[in-house]
């Protein structure tokens, strides 16, 4: 049988105290009836904490299965936040790369919805723009293309008519006959349908025509030689875009030279492409005036 404390019980008054032997330790609480009687509770400590091993094997289990949750609860929710942003951080890559058809998936989330959505407004509208921008700088190139097909050189016209008329009062009527049907067929040339492209066969009949005539006019001062691919010849060229260059062939490289010039033009497919030259023999540039060009 235990046996308690009545001496320390009897001078205590309300209230509750401990006691400390050991295994015995014991919690008091003692309560006045009112009636002359004391009611008295005990409690032995080592039976509270009996099971104190469990308790601590039972918090670490607890603890454990919390932590497990809470970081895979972490996990789950981290991923969920983060893919959304991956995403956009894809498709923002692509853009980088010049895809502009592409769309970011509007996610459920206020923040990152708002910013895909920002985000799709954005790419959608620098397409638009850039767009806008190519047919712009389309319809400028045509322009300035068409500007330059149909611009008659004033000096080039004024001397060929000049050289007909000189000749035509030398009575030389083969050479006006040729030189005017050159003449002719260059200008039904620049303005024949409109067309921004052409066959290479027009175009080299084009530049023989303007070479008769411009032979015509220097005499003997003046060869040419126009050697092209037989295979090329049904194949797209801009319009008249030998012209120009053999022009300042003769201006720039023959007119000057002493002796006969000889400009040879010819065309080929070499690797996949085809390639127009225009070589003449004139008295070239200097190497300094090269690299500027």
């Amino acid at each position: 049988m235990k046996t308690e404390r009545i001496d320390k019980l009897l001078a205590a008054g309300k209230g509750d105290f401990r006691t400390d032997e050991g295994d015995q330790a014991r919690i008091y609480t003692i309560e006045d009836s009112g009636f002359g009687w004391k009611i008295v509770g005990v409690a032995y400590v080592d039976h509270l904490i009996a099971n104190k091993t469990q308790m601590q094997i039972s918090f670490l289990l607890w603890g454990a299965v919390c932590f497990v949750v809470a970081f895979m609860m972490s996990v789950f929710l981290s991923r969920r936040l983060s893919r959304p942003i991956l995403q956009l951080q894809e498709r923002m890559k692509e853009v980088e790369k010049g895809n502009f058809d592409i769309q970011v998936p509007v996610g459920n989330t206020r923040e990152i919805g708002r910013l895909a959505r920002t985000f799709n407004l954005m790419v959608g509208r620098i397409k638009e723009l850039m767009a806008q921008v190519v047919e712009e700088q389309e319809f400028k190139r045509k322009t300035e293309l068409s500007a330059l097909q149909a611009q008659i050189n004033p000096h080039f016209l004024y001397n060929t008519l000049d050289s007909i008329i000189w000749m035509a009062e030398s009575k030389k009527s083969e050479e006006v006959v040729l030189m005017t049907s050159a003449l002719s067929k260059l200008f039904r040339a620049s303005i024949s349908k409109g067309e921004e492209l052409v066959p290479i066969r027009n175009e080299m009949e084009h530049i023989f025509n303007y070479l008769t005539i411009q032979k015509i006019r220097y005499r003997d001062k003046l060869e040419f030689h126009i050697d092209t691919d037989p295979d090329i010849l049904h194949f797209q060229t801009l319009k008249i875009v030998l012209q120009p260059i053999v022009e300042n062939a003769i201006y720039h490289g023959i007119k000057n030279k002493y002796g006969v010039g000889v400009i040879r033009i010819t065309g080929e497919k070499r690797d996949g492409e085809i390639r127009l030259q225009v070589i003449d023999n004139g008295v070239g540039m200097e190497p300094e005036q090269a690299k500027r060009c």
